[in-house]
């Protein structure tokens, strides 16, 4: 498959997907899942927001290292499908990023965009994955077909 073919692919998927499930590990090394509604695609990489007051927050600036794991609802499991994003989290800090965040974030969420055009941002933390790592699980392609799409580390959003 080529790399334009299962970004068409793996982005219509997550299109229709409207929740996904944020792993991350806390400080004393347990594995937490959240599921998250507000997130939106930049090419290969993830943004993603949460209320600021969250402990996931404290716990990705610890430890970076996170996953999001995208499945569709009422699958078959002979045309199984999922996708996870790997890589490492950070804030959004700069403001153009932050805009552009804040416009994906919004076109792909009506909670999120209400939220921004009553208190803006003050009570929100918007965070971008940098994916490292994708791996996309399709078995109408064969039981337990499983692709794994390595990025390097640099890739810019």
């Amino acid at each position: 498959m080529s790399k334009q073919n299962w970004k068409q692919e793996i982005d219509g998927y997550v299109k229709n997907v409207p929740f996904a499930a944020l792993a991350y590990v806390r400080s004393d090394g347990t594995p937490v899942q959240r599921t998250l509604g507000s997130f939106a695609r930049h090419d290969i990489n993830l943004f993603f927001s949460t209320r600021i007051d969250a402990a996931k927050v404290k716990e990705i600036e610890n430890n970076p290292r996170v996953s999001f794991l995208f499945e569709a609802d009422n699958q078959q499991l002979p045309a199984w499908k999922n996708v996870l994003f790997i890589g490492k989290a950070a804030p959004v800090t700069g403001d153009s990023e932050l805009k552009l965040a804040t416009e994906l974030l919004s076109a792909r969420n009506p909670r999120f965009k209400e939220r921004v055009s009553k208190d803006g941002l003050k009570d929100t933390q918007v965070f971008r994955l940098q994916t490292e790592e994708i791996q996309f699980l399709d078995f109408a392609k064969g039981q337990g077909h499983l692709q794994k799409i390595s990025l390097p580390e640099r890739e810019e959003v």
